[in-house]
């Protein structure tokens, strides 16, 4: 559904680990994001 939306450009946003899901669908790749490097690099680990 995320890769859909964005292939569609309808505007994605995401709140704290919200961004997870977002980094695992590939569409953050290549963007500027804000988001706290540590919790964030600790789940995509798991």
């Amino acid at each position: 559904m995320i890769r859909r939306f964005y292939q569609s450009e309808k505007i994605i946003a995401a709140v704290c680990v919200g961004a997870l899901p977002l980094g695992k669908s590939g569409i953050l790749k290549g963007k500027k994001v804000s988001k706290l490097p540590r919790p964030l690099q600790s789940l995509l680990k798991q």
